[in-house]
C-alpha cells in the first residue's frame, strides 16, 4: 500500500528538484546518487539505467532513503524511506511520466 505523501514532499517532487537515493551495498555500506524524480498521485518515480551501482543494489535490497531539499532554503527538505520496485515500462509512456529505466536522451527533457 501506497503512503500519502505530505504537502512538501509533493512540492519538491512537482518542482524541479534533484534527490539524494540512498541504497545499500553488498558490504552493508551506504551508496549515494543523484537523481532525478518525478511523481505519479503518491508513488515516487525516479530515472535510472540498468548496471548501475544503483540498480544492482536495489536488486538486491530494496530498501531505499530518498531526500529532497528546497533549493531556495536548504534547511528545509524531506526524507521518504521505502522499499523499492522496479518497471520495465517505456521511458516515457506520456509526457511528464516516468518511468524507472528510461534512456538518457527523454530523461534529459526537463
Amino acid at each position: 500500500m501506497t503512503a500519502s505523501l505530505p504537502p512538501m514532499t509533493r512540492r519538491l517532487l512537482d518542482a524541479s528538484t534533484y534527490a539524494v537515493l540512498a541504497t545499500v551495498n553488498g558490504d552493508g555500506s551506504p551508496q549515494s546518487s543523484v537523481v532525478w524524480v518525478r511523481r505519479d498521485g503518491d508513488e515516487v518515480l525516479m530515472s535510472t539505467i540498468r548496471g548501475r551501482r544503483k540498480t544492482t543494489n536495489m536488486a538486491r535490497d530494496p530498501r531505499v532513503s530518498l531526500c529532497l531539499y528546497d533549493p531556495a532554503d536548504p534547511f528545509q527538505y524531506v526524507e521518504c524511506a521505502a522499499r523499492s520496485t522496479w518497471s520495465r515500462r517505456a521511458a516515457m509512456t506520456r509526457p511528464g511520466r516516468w518511468a524507472a529505466d528510461p534512456h538518457r536522451k527523454a530523461a534529459g527533457r526537463r
